[in-house]
């Protein structure tokens, strides 16, 4: 568990290269991240790992199936401002399709050595990162990765993020629901390759408090 958290430390710091800084004195108010549902697999029980590498489970030397994906990105409120201490929590299908959950009677495998959920808070830049494996589609729905955040103050917010690229996005309803083209493009992200991993910024606006 040290050489998780040492590790997790170090991803934090490499991300940090990898995001924007502060707003500058002027810059033009932020549309908000759309508001999306949590949906049925939410979890009822909560893994007892549930950090911020969900590729790894406390107790076992394997790995998640499927190909390795590190997610990070900043909080931030409408004027630019970083948010400290924000609760993100994230939850998705496993490599085969098939989330961590009562509910999901899909016939796909429950894959062990996949933590399903994880739950990070920002730093004082509000930047946060996960480190998971690829969503791929479930049936009726694009690709995507459930954010549940909680802010110090002010409201708590569900979205999701999807995949550029992803065929199923353009049939996927909750994703056209979004009106506001600027809106819906904020919550699909294009994702970069180096080696066998993929990585991408997940940006996220909530409102002034």
């Amino acid at each position: 568990m040290k050489r998780r958290r040492i590790l997790g430390l170090g991803l934090g710091l490499t991300g940090a290269s990898m995001l924007g800084g502060f707003a500058k004195p002027g810059q033009a108010e932020q549309k908000l991240t759309p508001s999306q549902m949590r949906g049925p697999f939410y979890p009822r029980r909560f893994p007892l790992d549930k950090d911020f590498d969900l590729t790894r489970v406390a107790g076992s030397a394997g790995t998640a199936f499927g190909e390795i994906l590190t997610v990070s990105g900043r909080v931030t409120d409408v004027d630019g401002r970083a948010l400290e201490g924000v609760a993100i929590e994230i939850w998705q299908v496993n490599g085969h399709g098939r989330y961590h959950h009562e509910g999901d009677d899909s016939t796909k495998p429950i894959d062990p050595n996949f933590q399903g959920y994880g739950i990070v808070a920002t730093d004082a830049q509000g930047r946060y990162q996960f480190r998971t494996v690829k969503p791929i589609a479930y049936p009726g729905r694009a690709p995507h990765i459930h954010f549940a955040l909680t802010p110090r103050t002010g409201s708590p917010l569900s979205t999701q993020m999807y995949l550029a690229g992803a065929k199923e996005n353009a049939g996927d309803f909750l994703l056209r629901g979004v009106s506001d083209k600027t809106q819906r493009d904020s919550l699909i992200v294009a994702f970069e390759k180096t080696g066998d991993q993929l990585s991408g910024t997940f940006d996220i606006v909530l409102p002034a408090s």
